[in-house]
């Protein structure tokens, strides 16, 4: 998947006052601006090593009490292309690293990719219908990163796949996210038609789910 790049920071200017440099600050949980989540991810992307904290921040700032804000979509997206960059860079890789430190900060950020997965499909169930189709391509498009680093097995492991999937087919008064689901994804891409079927038909529906996507 590509992704723009992302500009240098301009050099200070050395007569600029230190007093107006400002420090870093970290954003409260849900309280997050705009400018705040694009400065945090343009740190990460600068530098992944040195700026793991702003990931830790991000993820803090999806508030899962306030579903109705509007930044937690915003955090959940920079998360997304944060993770995206990761995986075409090949940190987010398990194997292959020539080093230790190299090996011990990928297997930090597939720790932390984990986390942003949960709490993405947590913001999923939680979220009113107004915003749950912007979530819901968000999910396809952490399934995708997910594939980008599982390859074929993305199916079948501890992908986006399944907990997707159920989310989807469980969601009270979810017509709409049933229907996307079905016309984007399962008729766009015969795996994931496959195995939706195949996962329907091993689930066994309660007595207050009948599990269908039609």
């Amino acid at each position: 998947m590509n992704t723009p790049g992302i500009k240098k920071k301009r050099k200070r200017d050395d007569d600029q006052p230190q007093t107006e440099v400002h420090k870093r600050r970290a954003v409260p949980t849900g309280q997050g601006s705009s400018h705040d989540i694009e400065q945090l991810e343009k740190r990460i992307v600068e530098n992944p090593s040195k700026n793991r904290k702003d990931v830790e921040t991000l993820i803090r700032t999806i508030d899962l009490s306030d579903s109705g804000s509007k930044i937690n979509l915003k955090a959940a997206i920079a998360l997304c292309k944060v993770f995206s960059r990761l995986v075409a860079s090949g940190t987010l890789t398990k194997n292959g690293h020539d080093n230790e430190q190299s090996h011990e900060l990928s297997g930090w950020y597939v720790q932390q990719y984990g986390i942003y997965r949960m709490a993405l499909m947590k913001l999923l169930r939680s979220v009113s219908a107004s915003q749950r189709l912007p979530v819901v391509h968000l999910c396809w498009r952490v399934l995708e990163q997910d594939a980008e680093l599982l390859h074929h097995l993305v199916w079948d492991s501890d992908s986006m796949f399944r907990p997707l999937l159920a989310a989807v087919i469980e969601m009270p008064d979810g017509a709409d996210i049933r229907e996307t689901y079905v016309g984007e994804y399962m008729n766009a891409c015969h795996d994931c038609c496959y195995h939706s079927l195949a996962y329907l038909s091993y689930v066994q529906p309660t007595r207050d789910h009948k599990y269908s996507l039609l």
